[in-house]
């Protein structure tokens, strides 16, 4: 069964290249690589303890679906549960591969997904979820709205319900003298620096266990993993998806090709290491 993709649509509130045509499977697939190293690394795609919960059948949410691997892959694992994924760009399939599995970027026939989100959660009615996923949202939500989103989500979902946050720090880190990364030091300031114009916290990743307490959430678990980027498989396909996610940068960066070059030589010289955050909550 062949997936039908539709065209992403440039936002000026994302800060990535959205991908147009020729680029639209290499967007597809550096979400797919994102996907991959989560489970890997995490052993699972969602680390929230709610596997009996979820095979008797619950109402859940994935809020920035992507391409919709996670809601696929969870909807096929369990049946019985009903999985709803939004997106303001539709890289998901346009038809339902499973009945359970609802990928949309519209609340209802009147109301889009806004990639502000406020707006969006404000439309779906109290106690509509027992478990919100979200992941790799910081470079998207700015920085004053955390807690409103996160209040937001509180509402809507059920007494004890779960919520799941996913992030890595986008700081390339080194085990060993930073000054052998100093181009990579260099290219992610300036990264941090596009982002804070549209009031996004570059080191909000470090932060969200306070914002889930100020959002009234409760039992905040966190687990940290970590990626190196020179090592075996995973750190092959790792180093991968950080090539994929420097190129889709290029929009801002005449010279990506060469800026690449410099930072791939430090990747490959150096216990470089991408740091994993996964966050867990109850309402």
């Amino acid at each position: 069964m062949g997936l039908i993709f539709s065209k992403l649509f440039k936002n000026k509130n994302y800060i990535l290249k959205k991908n147009i045509e020729d680029d639209i499977n290499e967007e597809i697939n550096r979400l797919g690589n994102q996907h991959y190293i989560v489970n890997q690394l995490f052993g699972d795609i969602f680390k929230a303890p709610l596997t009996k919960n979820l095979e008797k059948g619950i109402k859940v949410l994935d809020i920035g679906c992507g391409n919709g691997i996670w809601c696929l892959e969870m909807a096929k694992t369990f049946p019985e549960s009903k999985f709803y994924g939004y997106d303001k760009f539709d890289v998901y399939p346009l038809h339902n591969i499973f009945s359970n599995c609802f990928l949309r970027n519209k609340i209802n026939d009147n109301i889009e997904f806004d990639i502000n989100i406020i707006d969006t959660l404000k439309n779906i009615p109290d106690q509509s979820f027992d478990y919100i996923f979200q992941r790799f949202m910081a470079i998207v939500i700015e920085n004053n709205k955390w807690t409103q989103i996160l209040k937001e989500y509180k509402r809507i979902l059920k007494p004890n319900g779960y919520i799941e946050l996913l992030e890595h720090d986008i700081n390339m880190k080194i085990i060993g003298d930073e000054k052998k990364i100093k181009n990579s030091k260099k290219f992610i300031g300036s990264i941090n620096k596009l982002l804070q114009k549209r009031s996004i916290n570059p080191n909000i990743v470090l932060e969200l266990d306070e914002k889930l307490k100020v959002g009234g959430f409760k039992n905040i678990i966190i687990n940290q993993e970590y990626c190196f980027l020179n090592s075996n498989n995973l750190g092959r396909i790792c180093s991968y998806y950080v090539k994929e996610s420097i190129y889709a940068f290029k929009d801002y960066f005449p010279d990506i090709d060469d800026i690449f070059k410099k930072l791939q030589e430090e990747h490959i010289n150096n216990n470089v290491y991408l740091e994993y955050f996964n966050y867990i909550a109850t309402k």
